[in-house]
């Protein structure tokens, strides 16, 4: 549960947060702006019942994105 980050062997970090209990579902935030804590904020009743991780596609939030 919480916050969390991984990088990848490319070297792009991602951002994560898992919250809730039961089984697994993955919200991935859309790549033209909008963060996790938009979903975060509208899906809170899906924690209740299900596992989120809610994913920050690249360049999004704290997902890094790399130049070059």
């Amino acid at each position: 549960m919480g916050s969390h980050k991984f990088t990848a062997s490319n070297g792009i970090t991602f951002h994560y947060v898992v919250r809730g209990q039961g089984p697994l579902v993955i919200v991935q935030s859309v790549g033209w702006g909008p963060s996790m804590h938009l979903y975060m904020n509208s899906m809170k009743t899906l924690e209740e019942d299900f596992t989120v991780l809610y994913f920050e596609a690249r360049g999004i939030g704290a997902a890094l994105v790399l130049i070059g």
